[in-house]
């Protein structure tokens, strides 16, 4: 305080050490200040902490107190530059950190929103204006959605299969779609419901069968089943509703499985719930490999308000998403699967923050 008084408040401390043994009546300490003007060093002025109005020791050289300012200021730059780059870089962190944890609440599996964000920000850059639009492009480059029922078929008698867990909603989506096919496309469909251990399983399926005005077939044995499979060759769609197998109906699953695995022009669609969580959609997928499903077909959609555990499992086990049931509705609340619309129901958030930032 009394150095700024003395010399301006552009004083700066320049060195401190113990007084001389001559001197040490002023003080314990040499106390040695300088001020900068225009650049350039001034003479530095000493004091001692116990008499600062005493005479001053002897001052260290010129050309070293220059040298030592010299040395000071450019630290003092160093110093200014590593806050400004941590002052910049701290919110980019922050950024990506906050939409990486976003995607995870949104059920995305924690690696695969790491990858995203990563591959699509940059591992250490700022990201960019638009985050959300840039996001959503990465992930719907990741997503993949079948193109209609049966496209993966050349065929014209195509046999669409629905396996899945009890509850998943098979039955119902599988009336949708006959609906679909028959009434609204006009194509010649026949239902053919098969319940290897539960007789007389097939009433549902046949009332909404009655409604679409499609033929509707049920079969309790396997040999029903290929009976029914051989008068249905000339329709155009075949669809195929099996029970919802549950852990413990492993025998009775993998038999219906080795049959199917026989039938030509066959399409497998894995039938699960949207409300699953991400973990156990795993686990039903890895019971019903034994049918070799191609698509993933999922059901309330409507029901849930994020979609991260149907993208993480389409895109863990390698399957395009084909339709999803968005309602109770037969037969409206059905639809493709729309990579677009699933990449921007994951970022809702960041969609908003954005258009009001706007």
């Amino acid at each position: 305080m009394e150095a700024r008084r003395d010399l301006g408040p552009e004083a700066m401390l320049v060195t401190s050490r113990r007084a001389a043994s001559e001197y040490r009546h002023l003080g314990e300490y040499e106390v040695v200040f300088g001020t900068m003007a225009d650049g350039e060093p001034e003479q530095p002025a000493s004091s001692a902490a116990a008499a600062a109005s005493a005479p001053p020791p002897p001052r260290p050289a010129g050309d070293d107190l220059s040298r030592e300012l010299r040395v000071l200021r450019s630290q003092l730059e160093d110093i200014r530059k590593q806050l400004g780059n941590g002052a910049l870089a701290a919110p980019a962190a922050n950024e990506r950190t906050r939409i990486h944890a976003a995607l995870i609440e949104a059920d995305l599996a924690p690696d695969l929103a790491r990858d995203i964000v990563e591959s699509a920000l940059g591992a250490d850059g700022a990201p960019p204006a638009r985050a959300a639009e840039v996001l959503a492009a990465a992930i719907r480059s990741r997503i993949h959605a079948a193109e209609s029922l049966g496209e993966s078929i050349a065929d014209p008698n195509k046999i669409i299969v629905l396996v899945g867990p009890a509850g998943s909603g098979k039955t119902t989506v599988l009336a949708k779609l006959a609906i679909l096919k028959g009434l609204n496309e006009r194509k010649s469909v026949r239902i053919i419901s098969v319940d290897t251990h539960r007789v007389a399983a097939h009433e549902r399926l046949r009332a909404y069968a009655g409604i679409a005005g499609v033929s509707f077939t049920a079969a309790d044995t396997l040999s029903e089943l290929r009976e029914a499979l051989a008068e249905a060759r000339t329709k155009d769609f075949i669809l195929v509703d099996t029970p919802g197998y549950s852990s413990g109906d492993e025998d009775c699953a993998q038999d219906l499985a080795r049959f199917l695995s026989l039938v030509p022009n066959r399409e497998v669609h894995l039938v699960m719930s949207a409300t699953t969580k991400r973990a156990d959609l795993a686990r039903i997928a890895a019971r019903f490999n034994v049918f070799a499903p191609n698509f993933l077909l999922f059901t309330k959609v409507d029901e849930t308000s994020s979609v991260g555990n149907l993208i993480s499992e389409s895109i863990r086990s390698d399957r395009s998403i084909s339709y999803l049931s968005t309602g109770p509705g037969v037969p409206e609340n059905i639809e493709l699967a729309n990579t677009e619309r699933l990449a921007a129901s994951l970022l809702p958030a960041l969609e908003e923050r954005e258009t009001t930032a706007a």
